[in-house]
């Protein structure tokens, strides 16, 4: 029994450093590797809020940073696009049919100065 047992600890013995060889050989492939894989950077996404029967549609909209919002005027009448509260920024008098960009940095609310009833958000997601 004991002569086996001085075997199998052997054996064992063995097998662990044919592994360890094996794992020290292949780690530097391994870290190779992973260095070199490109880097999946996010690419910006372009949303679309219609402007239509007096409401920004969608009313709510979660975005990424950077990401550009279309706003569209589909509506009878003109309307415009205006940061709220301090009206820092405004798309100007769109009319029907005409096309607006923002590209998002942050959180923002928004309305239209021309129809103060119509009010809209983009949200950033943070992860």
């Amino acid at each position: 029994m004991l002569k086996w047992f001085r075997k199998t600890i052997q054996v064992l013995a063995m097998v662990t450093k044919v592994i360890q060889a094996g794992f020290i050989l292949f780690l530097p492939a391994m870290i190779l590797n992973s260095c070199t894989q490109p880097v999946q950077e996010r690419v910006p996404k372009v949303h679309t809020v219609k402007i239509l029967q007096m409401k920004f549609q969608p009313e709510e909209l979660w975005v990424n940073k950077d990401d550009t919002v279309l706003f569209v005027n589909e509506d009878l009448v003109a309307h415009d696009v205006t940061q709220q509260p301090s009206s820092s920024w405004t798309s100007g008098r769109l009319e029907k049919g005409a096309q607006w960009k923002y590209v998002v940095s942050e959180n923002v609310d928004y309305y239209c100065s021309l129809h103060k009833v119509m009010a809209g958000k983009l949200l950033v997601r943070t992860n």
